[in-house]
């Protein structure tokens, strides 16, 4: 059993520490146009984001041990077990640098205390609003300026005007329009930070955030503050199941699509993301509108993950495949209904493709007149007769895509 924590001491501590960090960022914003910007794993990284971060590391040490204490912080994670130590303090020194790097004012510092993998403790600051949002497992969320603090209560949305979604300028992307188009008129609100575009919703600025993933998935970083400063103001934080995000784990990434509004908001749009993804898999699978790996990558992490799916292709009579994923393991997981053979392999597949998406252009989908050519004349053919029963059927003809380099073979099925 782990000590019992005070947590309004903790936090009571906690604080001068943040509002000293938050000025010193301040400081670095208004200087922003002399700093060098290096890359980290192709994330753009600051002084500002190296000072901070070693501040906030050696003060908070010197109150709270490494003994008892972990610390795991976007500037210093490296891949590995989970923290040992029964608390971990999880910070984002600098969470939005682009913004930042931007000048939009729209970034933030992030720092959780997390137990038994849920946050118990979380601070957002927004320097350029001079405020910081805290919250405390059970106490509620309360907006803190250096004279006064408030709570929050996130509000439903108003019927009578646009739903107001919130989104990133440097996330965004055809495939998260796709999903909005779903939703009626909205308005979309550009913001940087994650505690941003949190705060923003807690305080009745915007109604909806949705994370669908990507190139890339957030990090325990980017969320497990603005997750209880939104679950204590009422509102819903969570996979598009519902399930609550779980940190500290072997794996920082989160790769479920993400919702963050009002519960009564979130259990709408959790269905309409299955029926989404649903759509989508099916599609993609008809007409091969990304690689076999790509296509099943997708679909498992995106579908699997959020949702218990099967780990099979929704249509098997479709098409015979000649590259899979492993079966589905039958033996229980705590983190997903899926085996974690399965998303391993799938995280794996994206990320050995992620090196060639940046120049990678939509993939050919075979065309009419290219079906018409002859086996000398192209790599693949459509006989006439397959043609007419796909017609027929209404089932379009097995999926042509564009070779590409082999990726990882799948794991075997555990047994």
């Amino acid at each position: 059993m782990s000590p019992a924590l005070d947590l309004e001491k903790t936090l009571a501590t906690l604080r001068p520490i943040l509002w000293q960090a938050l000025e010193q960022l301040r400081q670095f914003y208004r200087q922003v146009q002399e700093l060098t910007v290096q890359d980290k794993g192709g994330d753009p990284v600051t002084l500002a984001d190296q000072t901070i971060d070693a501040f906030l590391r050696h003060a908070l040490q010197g109150y709270f041990p490494a003994s008892q204490f972990g610390y795991l912080t976007e500037e210093t994670y490296t891949p590995g077990q989970p923290l040992p130590q029964p608390y971990q303090w999880i910070i984002d020194p600098l969470d939005g640098t682009y913004d930042f790097l931007q000048q939009t004012g729209e970034y933030a510092i992030h720092v959780a205390l997390v137990h038994d993998h849920r946050p118990c403790l979380a601070a957002v600051a927004w320097p350029e609003q001079e405020v910081i949002y805290t919250a405390i497992a059970g106490a509620g969320t309360y907006r803190e300026t250096r004279w006064a603090s408030t709570q929050l209560r996130v509000q439903p949305p108003n019927e009578g005007r646009p739903l107001r979604v919130v989104m990133s300028r440097s996330h965004s992307g055809e495939r998260l329009q796709a999903f909005l188009s779903t939703l009626g008129v909205i308005q979309q609100i550009p913001m940087g930070s994650m505690g941003c575009k949190t705060a923003s919703i807690c305080q009745g600025d915007a109604d909806l955030y949705v994370n669908l993933t990507g190139r890339s998935a957030p990090k325990d970083w980017d969320l497990a503050a603005p997750d209880l400063i939104m679950q204590e103001a009422g509102g819903a934080f969570t996979y598009a199941n519902g399930e609550l995000p779980r940190y500290n784990r072997a794996d920082v990434q989160h790769w479920p699509p993400l919702v963050v509004c009002h519960p009564a908001l979130s259990r709408r749009l959790g269905d309409r993301l299955q029926a989404f993804f649903r759509r989508e898999s099916r599609l993609f699978w008809k007409i091969g509108k990304f690689s076999r790996t790509k296509d099943r990558a997708w679909f498992l992490i995106g579908f699997d993950a959020s949702f218990g799916g099967s780990g099979e292709e929704p249509s098997p009579a479709a098409e015979t495949p000649t590259e899979s994923p492993p079966p589905e393991s039958t033996e229980p997981t705590t983190e997903s209904t899926a085996s974690p053979s399965i998303l391993n392999w799938a995280k794996t597949a994206l990320q050995s493709i992620q090196a060639r998406q940046q120049s990678e252009s939509a993939a050919t989908v075979e065309t009419p007149e290219a079906s018409q050519k002859t086996p000398a004349d192209s790599p693949v053919s459509v006989s006439e007769e397959s043609e007419k029963t796909a017609v027929a059927d209404s089932a379009p003809a097995q999926p042509v895509v564009e070779a590409e380099p082999v990726e990882p073979n799948p794991p075997p099925c555990s047994q």
